[in-house]
């Protein structure tokens, strides 16, 4: 069975729309390089409350 995970998923009302179509929601939560991708822990925080259905991954880079 394949598997598909979102990554850079910046915001709850993104979140919610690619948990429609995937199986991992991923958020960016750390970055050694400069990303509009990253998201605060705030921001992760609620889009772990409100997506349901599917895992969110929170993708560490240089940690």
């Amino acid at each position: 069975m394949t598997l598909l995970k979102i990554c850079g998923v910046t915001n709850v009302e993104d979140a919610v729309m690619v948990s429609n179509y995937a199986d991992y929601v991923g958020v960016i939560v750390n970055s050694r390089v400069p990303t509009p991708r990253l998201v605060s822990n705030e921001v992760a925080r609620e889009i772990i409350k409100t997506v349901k259905g599917v895992r969110v991954v929170g993708v560490v880079e240089g940690a």
